[in-house]
């Protein structure tokens, strides 16, 4: 019957997950909901697999509807707060790969330069451009990037007040400040002050 399926689906998730195999832990943890929804234990499971496989926004989606039908779990907010610290540095590690793209153009125009011989016509390189790009990339999300460490700080601290003695290593909550202390540094050595800017007005007709 449907009850027997969604217990052996989830029970194996859940050997699936010890061994590492988290996209068919998460597969079996979906089927198990679709034989029997009623277990809502398996909403913290299946967002346990998306987790391990960085699924970070899918993640905090099935964390948070276990704290709905589970009620205040301190490890299940420690691990919504982990999730909203990874989504913020993913959105860093964005700028990082555009910048490093950026680096790479302003060497291989170098070369080119010092090149005499090349066959190709020396062309300026856009990098002004790029690095303009990316100036305006990371001021737009800068306060995108904050709130979600705040995010994830609020989460910590839930984590905390339901449990006091949640260590350090299971909450995050140290981890998540300093990520966003050290963010604020590189904006404000790189950028001062300045802001996004401002989305150009319409025209009048």
């Amino acid at each position: 019957n449907s009850e027997l399926e969604a217990m052996l689906l989830k029970r194996l998730g859940q050997s699936y997950y010890k061994i590492g195999k988290f996209v068919e832990a998460g597969n079996a943890f979906e089927g198990s909901w679709m034989a029997q929804k009623g277990d809502h234990e398996v909403y913290s499971l299946w967002g346990d697999s998306l987790m391990a496989q960085g699924r970070y926004n899918e993640a905090i989606k099935f964390l948070n509807l276990s704290l709905k039908y589970l009620g205040k779990q301190a490890d299940i907010y420690a691990k919504i707060g982990y999730c909203y610290a990874k989504v913020a540095d993913a959105k860093i590690n964005k700028i990082r790969t555009e910048g490093a793209s950026v680096r790479k153009e302003k060497k291989r125009d170098s070369i080119r330069r010092r090149d005499k011989k090349t066959r190709f016509e020396y062309t300026p390189a856009r990098t002004g451009q790029h690095g303009s790009q990316i100036r305006q990339l990371t001021l737009a999300l800068k306060d995108e990037i904050l709130a979600l460490y705040d995010q994830g700080i609020r989460e910590c601290r839930k984590a905390l007040f339901v449990d006091p003695n949640l260590s350090e290593e299971e909450n995050h909550l140290n981890d998540v400040k300093s990520k966003k202390a050290q963010f604020l540094a590189w904006i404000e050595k790189a950028f001062g002050s300045e802001k996004a800017p401002e989305p150009a007005k319409p025209k009048k007709k």
